[in-house]
């Protein structure tokens, strides 16, 4: 009623059905990545040398073999499944067609540069985070030396 979208009601529609959430997919990937492509460009004219993409989906959109480093976070499916029902109040039910809507991790693994296991507490995948940046920006580093 007040024009902001019912993101309950959009996600019993999609993650019921593999057509309707790639439908929604093709109609909204293409806009989020030309904005995606934007503001790239806009912090490199600033000077940024570095800029990180938190994207859901960004290997399903493609959008991957865009980035010089792909980092994916996974958990335990228990996990995700006990996340997705106390963060969006939802059945054990809906939360499981949201997780057997995504691809398995080996998608992710085989496309990514680095894998965070996420089944320990914040400051864990914190501190593995930390590592990984670390680890990105040394390359970096040594990359531009040579």
């Amino acid at each position: 009623p007040d024009g902001t979208l019912d993101r309950a009601a959009l996600g019993a529609i999609v993650f019921s059905s593999k057509e309707k959430l790639a439908l929604l997919n093709e109609t909204v990937l293409s806009r989020v990545i030309a904005r995606i492509r934007e503001l790239i460009a806009s912090y490199g004219d600033q000077g940024a040398i570095a800029v990180a993409v938190d994207a859901p989906t960004l290997i399903e959109s493609g959008f991957d073999r865009e980035c010089d480093f792909v980092i994916s976070v996974l958990a335990p499916k228990s996990d995700r499944i006990e996340r997705i029902m106390a963060r969006d109040s939802i059945s054990r039910e809906k939360a499981e067609l949201r997780i057997n809507a995504q691809k398995d991790d080996g998608f992710y693994i085989s496309a990514s540069s680095e894998v965070l296991i996420n089944d320990g507490s914040r400051e864990q995948l914190l501190s593995a985070a930390d590592g990984v940046i670390k680890k990105i920006l040394a390359t970096e580093v040594t990359d531009a030396q040579n």
